[in-house]
């Protein structure tokens, strides 16, 4: 059996999502795709537009044989943390050949051998990276230092990466997100010696934070922008169907029926909350002793989400790195469990969020290798995850709920909770 993962948000699903999954069926002739998705928030820091059953639901109408959830302490932290644990979860079920991910670089073969050089981390570049990182860069700008810095030192490099990437393109590498993340899904597989193949595939349609709309590939940066801005959601909603599968526009439009889009303002009430009620925030993943500092002394400006990231925005941290910070406080996720969970492999378990009916010989290949238990919600196989698990599981139904709960104060709508729903079959 030749099953492919796919690593995504799909927040939301468009048409650039539906070219991959198409691309990567055949690029890599699978007879399975298999989604490992963030859950209802995301990794730059916020909470996903539209819950993760409905996005569950377009990856499977256009293409996805089966979809998993990748654990909040993972989907909502950096690159590196959020591709390990995809990739240790895709290994770990056990069934999967390859894994495909976008790029933005054309040359594919660099990017594999960037991957290798950084998988490696020889000590030229972990000095530079250092030296960096104390004058006060920014962690993306201390890295693309010290890959050209590294790569500048025939002495101290990697000759195999010497011959096929120079520090120019390592630098236009480091500048797309796209090839980013991709490098740190390649380092993932590296450094666990897998047997997953990397696959990248070329983006098409607009860059990945781009607000272009003009286009049938428009990004989902794009996308919620334009969402965001609308005075009548309803009124102007059929513009998505330029963007997005038919099939996943009109699962949208259902959705909205009995679920609002949520927006990092929908949770400024709840995030108010957790500020005003700790005295420090040093412990929490992506803070630091001089973040929270600037916390504590702008709390009490604090009136909307935006704009308390604009306060507390320097040149030395990015806007993502904040975002994620605040979204770490809202879930109370510390930087320790990213140490703690680490050291267990990133993910105990297997969370289902959906498949479709035709795959079953494909569940009953994960019945027979997968290492880590496939759970169908939070209740089911309970009895086989250690304590640790079920601590991991916790801070999943607590984001879950959380989301639930902004969504219902936002709409009105009943909304049930994460016990009662049940994952999907299409």
């Amino acid at each position: 059996m030749n099953v492919t993962g796919i690593i995504a948000e799909y927040n939301p699903f468009h048409n650039g999502h539906l070219y991959q999954l198409e691309k990567a069926r055949n690029d890599t002739n699978a007879d399975y795709l298999i989604v490992v998705m963030s859950g209802d928030f995301v990794q730059r820091g916020a909470p996903a537009l539209i819950d993760k059953y409905t996005r569950a639901k377009m990856a499977l109408e256009n293409g996805a044989d089966l979809v998993l959830e990748l654990p909040v302490l993972w989907s909502t932290a950096s690159a590196e943390y959020f591709a390990g644990a995809g990739i240790a979860l895709l290994d770990r079920i056990g069934v999967t050949s390859a894994v495909c991910f976008g790029c933005e670089t054309p040359d594919q073969a660099a990017l594999l051998s960037l991957a290798r050089f950084l998988a490696e981390e020889t000590s030229a570049y972990r000095s530079a990276l250092n030296d960096a990182l104390k004058k006060g860069m920014s962690y993306p700008a201390a890295r693309a230092f010290a890959v050209q810095t590294s790569l500048s030192a025939p002495l101290s490099g990697d000759p195999s990466v010497l011959a096929s990437v120079t520090p120019e393109l390592a630098e236009t590498i480091l500048a797309s997100p796209n090839n980013i993340l991709g490098l740190e899904y390649c380092k993932a597989l590296f450094r666990r010696n897998s047997q997953i193949r990397p696959v990248p595939i070329a983006r098409i349609g607009s860059g990945y934070h781009a607000n272009n709309l003009d286009t049938s590939f428009a990004s989902a940066t794009g996308i919620r922008s334009y969402l965001n801005g609308l005075a009548d959601l309803y009124s102007d909603l059929s513009a998505l169907d330029a963007w997005m599968p038919k099939s996943a526009f009109l699962t949208l439009c259902e959705a909205l029926n009995a679920h609002p889009l949520m927006f990092e303002e929908d949770f400024a009430a709840m995030l108010g909350y957790c500020l005003v009620t700790h005295d420090s925030f040093t412990d929490y993943a992506d803070g630091s002793l001089e973040l929270s500092n600037r916390i504590l002394r702008q709390r009490e400006h604090f009136s909307s989400v935006v704009d308390f990231l604009d306060d507390l925005k320097t040149k030395e941290v990015t806007y993502t790195r904040l975002s994620r910070l605040l979204t770490h406080i809202l879930l109370d996720i510390k930087e320790k469990d990213y140490g703690f969970y680490r050291n267990l492999d990133y993910v105990p378990y297997g969370k289902i969020l959906g498949f479709r009916e035709d795959a079953a010989p494909l569940l009953k290949e994960l019945k027979q290798h997968s290492t880590i238990p496939l759970l169908t919600s939070p209740l089911d196989k309970k009895q086989q995850l250690d304590e640790a698990a079920q601590a991991l599981l916790k801070k999943d139904v607590l984001a879950s709920e959380l989301y639930r709960m902004a969504a219902v104060q936002k709409s009105g709508f009943a909304i049930p909770n994460e016990y009662k729903r049940k994952f999907l079959r299409v």
